[in-house]
């Protein structure tokens, strides 16, 4: 899923807007204050891979980002669309899902791109607490990063993007508070949500989003402190209580985790760390552990990362650990423009190392152009 703009706000607003009165008196009702004029933020990528494995087809893929904030009452409200085009058959992110995390960020039920509301979310916030409520994207308040979490600026590669081992759900109903008693204190984070979020549900519906009774959901609640600083450190932990398969095939159970993310920055370096366990009966990610750099030169910038993920003992004999690891840099155009050439080398995607449906052992290279207005 896209985080281009709830993590990072890389891109600059437009000038304020007024809205419609229709929509204002749409997204007015049932609240007591007034909604002002917003801001818009927008953004596309566009994206080109090729690999060594001559059975990959290359791909060419597109997303768009629209934003809108503004405040309302007490807080603000934010609304993210997203668009995507359609996964290529036998592309490149079909044979290798972990290539790129920009793609396919919004699908329909039939697997086919589409406009949708991502997020819909009410925030506000007292001297000690933020509470945010509505369809979220959890990703946006656990394990975060400053070098490795924007598949659009920054590493495209799955495991370099988000923790592998944390099941989260698409986007999803649900609310998260963040407390801190003192500055010097640490930040906590508590997440609650719907096991299944808009893309997790058959025919990515939305009336699906509010039918929780379907026997295989449950919840995605999760904690998290962060300590900030130079240095900050940030550790978790996490449950999933709907119905997982057991990887040997026999019953189901709960998934559930722990991680840590260690972030550092000196002058124009930046590097961090990650590291996760899950249950591995029904997480086929059994741990995982990650390392990226990025360091902002005179004229552009370059970063270089590798992620392990460790297969679960569950998974069939043919499995075996996988490794990713990329290189990028990213290079200015202009004021809202930036082109990223990228190599990834991948080993055993999706655990898979029967060099079956795809090389165990491959290389892919591409193109990043990022547009934000």
């Amino acid at each position: 899923m896209s985080t281009f703009f709830s993590k990072h706000n890389l891109i600059k607003p437009l000038a304020r807007k007024p809205l419609a009165f229709s929509i204002a008196t749409l997204c007015c009702s049932g609240f007591t204050g007034p909604l002002s004029a917003g801001t818009f933020e927008t953004g596309i990528v566009s994206t080109y891979q090729a690999s060594t494995d001559d059975r990959s087809e290359s791909e060419f893929s597109t997303s768009l980002d629209v934003v809108f904030s503004s405040q309302l009452g007490p807080g603000e409200l934010q609304v993210h669309i997203e668009a995507s085009t359609t996964p290529r058959n036998g592309g490149v992110g079909s044979l290798v899902p972990d290539a790129n995390a920009d793609l396919g960020s919004a699908l329909g039920g039939n697997g086919d791109g589409r406009v949708q509301i991502s997020e819909l979310t009410y925030n506000w916030s007292n001297s000690h607490a933020s509470y945010t409520l509505g369809l979220i994207d959890a990703t946006g308040f656990m394990d975060s990063s400053a070098v490795a979490n924007d598949e659009g600026a920054q590493f495209l590669a799955g495991p370099l993007v988000n923790n592998p081992t944390i099941q989260f759900p698409d986007y999803s109903l649900g609310g998260v508070v963040g407390y801190q008693r003192k500055p010097d204190h640490p930040h906590l984070h508590l997440i609650l949500t719907n096991s299944h979020g808009l893309g997790d549900n058959p025919k990515a519906s939305y009336s699906e989003l509010v039918d929780l009774n379907d026997t295989p959901k449950g919840i995605f609640l999760g904690a998290e402190l962060e300590w900030e600083g130079t240095t900050s450190y940030r550790v978790g932990t996490w449950t999933n209580t709907a119905y997982n398969a057991n990887l040997s095939g026999v019953g189901g159970g709960t998934n559930y985790g722990v991680y840590g993310v260690i972030d550092n920055t000196k002058d124009q370096t930046h590097w961090t760390v990650r590291a996760g366990m899950a249950n591995e009966k029904v997480s086929q990610t059994a741990w995982f552990l990650s390392s990226a750099i990025d360091h902002e030169f005179t004229s552009f910038r370059a970063g270089l990362g590798i992620a392990l993920s460790a297969a679960s003992d569950k998974l069939a004999a043919s499995a075996d650990h996988s490794i990713v690891s990329e290189l990028y840099s990213s290079h200015k155009l202009g004021a809202a423009m930036h082109i990223s050439p990228h190599i990834q080398y991948h080993k055993n995607p999706g655990f898979d190392s029967s060099n079956t449906t795809t090389d165990d052992s491959q290389w892919i290279g591409g193109v990043r152009l990022s547009i934000a207005f």
